[in-house]
């Protein structure tokens, strides 16, 4: 399936389903397509069959050019995604609204951690580097099934949690550096 960049709409809210925010869920042949898909993918690992089946039901297949926007720093995060080929670069926006690189992530890297807490807006942007094809996940039918599957809830709460865990690393990684060349260009 091709698409343009997807941007949620700025006045829908998170929990709305319209059409203006919600992917096209597969039909249940694509459903078992996807989860074969899913449960290849090392984020997923340890989650049983029926967790992974309603995974399923929530995913479509995008593909997105290189060079385009995924999502800004601030937009709805109702969406999560999961890499299948290309790169992604992860970015901050700097106080003069300069784009401030963070971390590129590739195949089977998890995209978007922000749907899953409130007040679901993403904190980074994300941009493609090259062609991109990935998993994208409805975020507000899989917090609605976090909240009557508490177990998937919880496994899925754990693979967030080292995420955020990787992203601050990352920042702080990013940090050290700006810092060390700042030092140098003084020294200079």
């Amino acid at each position: 399936m091709k698409s343009e960049p997807i941007k949620p709409d700025g006045e829908a809210r998170p929990e709305e389903s319209t059409s203006q925010i919600a992917p096209e869920l597969p039909s249940s042949e694509a459903a078992m397509r996807h989860y074969t898909l899913i449960a290849k993918q090392p984020y997923f690992k340890g989650l049983n069959s029926r967790q992974l089946k309603l995974l399923a039901s929530a995913v479509v297949e995008t593909e997105i050019i290189a060079g385009q926007s995924i999502f800004d720093e601030g937009d709805i995060a109702n969406r999560f995604y999961i890499i299948l080929e290309g790169q992604v670069l992860i970015e901050a926006e700097g106080s003069e609204r300069e784009r401030i690189p963070i971390q590129t992530l590739g195949p089977t890297d998890d995209l978007g951690w922000s749907w899953l807490f409130p007040p679901y807006h993403t904190h980074f942007g994300a941009r493609t580097l090259t062609p991109v094809k990935m998993l994208l996940f409805y975020a507000p039918k899989l917090r609605q099934q976090c909240e009557k599957d508490h177990q998937l809830g919880y496994e899925l709460m754990k693979r967030v949690a080292a995420v955020m865990l990787e992203r601050l690393q990352a920042v702080r990684r990013r940090l050290s550096e700006e810092v060390a060349a700042k030092r140098l260009s003084l020294e200079s």
